[in-house]
């Protein structure tokens, strides 16, 4: 394994990856295993910083071939557009696109927008207030509305102020505090 590891292979290696082979053929051409090819930029930090750069190269390389593939005139014998030739170029086209949105997701990757319609605002809730829902929400259901203990609870005088007593969430500040307690 490490018969592979030298200058003039990791030089090999960087160059043929900016030139879009794939990493088997690269250990085909080296009689090596792609898998070598890994472990070697695992445990190379030099070699790994090379190899990035080389996938970079790469995937620039794959966004101009998108960009030629695309421009291309795919006319027929005929002189008319040749529909298989069409859809092979889609299929090309297609394939770096979603290579290139795995690749460099960063660059290349569906830009997700998260907005709200203006009659139906996002919400969001931090887990503490979740929480205190829940709370609520179960109190609700044992004591009713009306504030009523079923006979098998306990009475309370005011069982939703219960839920507030145990934890408050403050909207000013978004803390938890506990009430009653002296600070």
């Amino acid at each position: 394994m490490t018969a592979i590891r030298n200058a003039q292979n990791a030089d090999l290696i960087c160059t043929r990856l900016s030139e879009g082979f794939t990493l088997r053929q690269i250990a085909k051409e080296l009689h090596c295993t792609s898998g070598a090819i890994s472990i070697w930029v695992r445990e190379d930090d030099l070699f790994a910083k090379q190899y990035a750069r080389a996938m970079e190269l790469r995937c620039e390389r794959m966004a101009e071939e998108i960009q030629e593939i695309s421009d291309d005139d795919y006319i027929g014998p005929d002189g008319r557009a040749d529909s298989a030739l069409v859809q092979q170029a889609r299929l090309r086209v297609d394939s770096r696109k979603w290579l290139l949105s795995k690749m460099m997701p960063k660059k290349y990757g569906d830009r997700v927008v998260m907005a709200g319609d203006p009659d139906a605002p996002l919400k969001t809730e931090t887990s503490v207030e979740v929480r205190v829902a829940a709370v609520r929400e179960m109190l609700d259901a044992a004591y009713g509305e009306d504030g009523k203990a079923p006979p098998a609870l306990p009475k309370a005088s005011a069982p939703k102020q219960i839920a507030s007593n145990i934890i408050d969430l403050q909207p000013d500040t978004r803390s938890l505090s506990h009430r009653g307690s002296r600070e």
